[in-house]
């Protein structure tokens, strides 16, 4: 059954350091915009990418933020973004972390 696989070419789930504690996505399920919050005080990196990504792999968005501070908060629109399930990754110097949102 290959209907829950999602591609990944970075890898999926916490990298070492990175914590999913550490990212907050709200409000989810979402309509018009979300709010994706990053912690990371002993952060190696100060540069943050964020994409969102369809149910197939496929980049609908990102976004580079460079010099941020330990804790990142950004309400991102998601205008165009039809009824359903994607995923929000975050990487860093650390790694990637793999978010799934709804969006009614």
């Amino acid at each position: 059954d290959t209907s829950s696989t999602v591609f990944c070419p970075l890898g999926i789930g916490p990298a070492t350091g990175m914590t999913e504690r550490s990212i907050n996505i709200f409000p989810n399920p979402a309509m018009e915009t979300v709010t994706i919050e990053y912690d990371d005080t002993q952060a190696l990196s100060k540069n943050v990418q964020i994409k969102f990504l369809d149910l197939s792999g496929r980049i609908l968005s990102a976004e580079n933020f460079k010099n941020t501070e330990p804790h990142f908060s950004k309400k991102m629109s998601l205008r165009g973004f039809s009824p359903g399930i994607y995923f929000i990754e975050i990487m860093d110097s650390k790694g990637v972390i793999l978010k799934k949102l709804a969006v009614e």
